[in-house]
């Protein structure tokens, strides 16, 4: 009598399903088909899903460990049952899935930041006094868009060495220059680091948009940065 009243109980559970599934968003109007039900199960709320998922692996161990229980279930009942476990996990888990997958790539940024600001660090102390002046000048005009020649070796260089891009849709003027961009991580680089801190920045933002003779253009420049030192050195013993 109590096996029987449990196979009743199984069969109706499994069988009735989708029909409480159905009436769950039976107000969405008309009559669900199999890819709505579908679609119905995995919007059905988070509670649902977990209720189903438990109830599903409680049967199956209880089948595993009193087998003798589930004997006269019809044959389609406990294939059901593992469907339901299969298909309610996978939905169960699909939000933590998710998260997991959000968190990681906060993980990885917070892992790599350190990491690409130590070699944006490096690439910013190792530029040429080129592209150190087409640098500084965007930095003295307080702004990160900057007008260069594609084809010269310092737009190259920076290009190469990540410390600018092309900004948007780079537009080619008569004289051949386009627009690109110091990323705003470059650009916080250099506002932080003494290696590019003006002397004089009233005499820096005079020289440096304008340009002037190599002498007056290096004396611009910020004074501790390794191609200016390099350079001093150079005249200095010459």
């Amino acid at each position: 009598m109590v096996a029987a009243d449990f196979h009743f109980r199984i069969t109706c559970t499994v069988r009735h399903l989708p029909l409480l599934i159905r009436s769950e968003f039976a107000g969405r109007g008309g009559k669900l088909n199999l890819v709505e039900q579908l679609k119905a199960a995995v919007e059905v709320s988070q509670r649902v899903v977990w209720a189903v998922l438990i109830a599903s692996i409680t049967v199956l161990v209880v089948e595993f460990y009193y087998p003798d229980l589930f004997v006269g279930l019809p044959a389609w009942c406990l294939p059901s049952i593992r469907l339901m476990v299969v298909f309610s996990a996978v939905t169960a888990c699909l939000p933590i899935a998710v998260w997991l997958g959000h968190k990681s790539q906060y993980l990885g940024r917070w892992f790599w930041a350190p990491i690409r600001r130590n070699k944006l660090r490096y690439e910013l102390l190792s530029v040429d006094l080129n592209e150190l002046y087409f640098l500084c000048r965007a930095l003295v005009e307080g702004d990160r868009v900057t007008w260069l020649k594609a084809d010269i070796p310092p737009t190259l260089g920076l290009l190469d060495k990540g410390l600018i891009e092309e900004y948007s849709i780079p537009v080619v003027v008569g004289d051949g220059t386009s627009s690109y961009r110091v990323p705003m991580e470059v650009w916080r680089l250099m506002i932080d680091m003494g290696e590019f801190r003006f002397s004089d920045h009233d005499q820096s933002r005079s020289v440096l948009p304008h340009g002037g003779n190599e002498h007056q253009v290096v004396l611009a420049l910020p004074q501790g940065h390794p191609a200016v030192l390099a350079w001093k050195e150079i005249h200095q013993s010459g």
